[in-house]
This record gives structure tokens, C-alpha cells and sequence, in this order.
């Protein structure tokens, strides 16, 4: 059976079900957005590794867009984080039927995690699932890619990450200002030493020799504990900022 004819509602009751569902499964969930600034500087790794830290997450790909000529069997996204044979499982296929009570069901696993990707290309789209997904999960980890100007972190819901590395700190350092000024929340990836701006929390990840080797031969569940322990810390961080 495929994934629309799973979700496929009777019409006579897709009201009611709805209904109900909003009922039984009010919003709870924590949203993380992560953007890089630039390609490489471990975004996925650490988005993944963010959602991977706790039970009844989900990993979202935003990066990888959903192309229906080009489907394959199996999800691209994925991929880049070392798990080869995840089902291909798209937003689009499912929107206008979904429920929050099936919802957590379907959605294949990334070792810990799920997994969904979504088409980030419709607003409105991207709104409905959300607030779909804040229903089902405690923690919505989404990976955006790199971040693009036509894009407005401040818009989306939740919390906005932007990760760099002491390269692109260098090379862009008014960016970096600008948004730090903005209200995101800056990452450092692989450098101690932070852009030196006022205001907002800044965060940091200690120097990780294992990352560009995770990158380059896909992360899967081979995570090291260090690395672990570092995004766990992160993650408490995150939640606790403005509280």
C-alpha cells in the first residue's frame, strides 16, 4: 500500500477525524530551524545530531526538494548522514490527508529519530505541516541548508540556528553580525573563538576531529560520545535561551 492510499480519509468522516485529532493531540512540541551558512560547515550533521539526543523527535530534510519526476525508492536526504535505505517519505504526498495519530506511525526511523521531508517551497504548506508535526513530536529538528536570501529565518516558528565554522566566520563576518543582531542563534562549529558581537547568546562546539570524517563517510549511528555529549549540552542551551 502506498503512503496517499495509507492516509486516504473516508469523506463522509474526514471532518470529524480531524476534529477529534486536534482534540486528542494539542501543540507541544519544541521547533529548531538550522541553516549553514555556507555549504560543509556541518548543518546536517548537527541537525541530525540535535533530534538524535531525545526520544519522540523528528528530523526534518528541508534542503533536499521533493522532485515527482525524479522520485526514487529511497529518501536523498538521508544519505548524506550514512542511511542508504530509508524510505522516500514526502510532505507533498501526504498533506491533505494527514493525521497527527497516524503521523507518528508511518514516519520512518533515523537510528533514534524520524525522518519526513518536507517541500519547503509553499508557505502555506509548510505552515499545515508544522503545526502538524508540533502535535506529534516533542522536538522538530528542521535542516534548511544553506541559508538563502530569499529566505526569511524570522518567519518560520521556533528557534533559528545558524551554523558556521572559523572559515566562514572569516569570510563573512558582516552576515554573521547581522544576523546574530536579528535574533539568531549562532553556532560555531570546529573553532573556539566566537565573532564578537553583544546581545544574544552565542553557541559553540568544541572542536570535533571526528565531524569531517562523519561528513565525508556519512554519520549514520556512529556518532562519537564526545560529540554526542557536546550536542546534548547544545540542545538543553537552546531550549533553556529566553526562558
Amino acid at each position: 500500500m502506498g503512503v496517499a492510499a495509507a492516509f486516504q480519509l473516508p469523506r463522509q468522516i474526514a471532518p470529524l477525524l480531524a476534529k477529534l485529532d486536534q482534540c486528542c493531540y494539542p501543540p507541544r512540541g519544541q521547533v529548531i530551524n538550522v541553516f549553514g551558512v555556507e555549504p560543509g560547515v556541518g548543518a546536517s550533521t548537527i541537525a541530525f545530531g540535535l533530534a538524535n539526543s531525545v526520544k519522540n523527535s523528528l528530523y526534518v530534510d528541508a534542503a533536499s526538494q521533493f522532485i515527482s519526476s525524479r522520485r526514487t525508492k529511497y529518501a536523498k536526504g538521508p544519505r548524506k548522514l550514512g542511511f542508504s535505505t530509508v524510505p522516500h517519505f514526502s510532505s507533498l504526498e501526504i498533506a491533505s490527508d494527514l493525521l497527527v495519530s497516524r503521523l507518528r506511525i508511518v514516519l520512518p526511523h533515523l537510528d533514534q529519530t524520524r525522518f519526513l521531508q518536507l517541500d519547503s517551497w509553499h508557505p502555506s504548506h509548510v505552515s499545515r505541516i508544522l503545526s502538524l508535526l508540533i502535535r506529534s513530536f516533542s522536538l522538530v529538528v528542521v535542516d534548511w541548508g544553506q541559508l538563502q536570501s530569499s529566505r526569511n529565518p524570522l518567519e518560520l516558528p521556533g528557534k533559528t540556528l545558524v551554523i558556521h565554522d572559523y572559515q566562514t566566520a572569516a569570510q563573512n563576518p558582516q552576515t554573521l553580525r547581522q544576523l546574530h543582531r536579528q535574533g539568531m542563534l549562532l553556532v560555531n562549529n570546529r573553532a573556539s573563538k566566537l565573532i564578537s558581537t553583544s546581545g544574544n547568546r552565542k553557541f559553540s562546539l568544541p572542536h570535533c576531529r571526528e565531524l569531517k570524517r562523519l561528513q565525508a563517510q556519512g554519520l549514520g549511528s556512529q556518532t562519537p560520545p564526545s560529540f554526542k555529549t557536546h550536542l546534548a549540552r547544545l540542545l538543553q542551551e537552546i531550549l533553556e535561551d529566553g526562558q
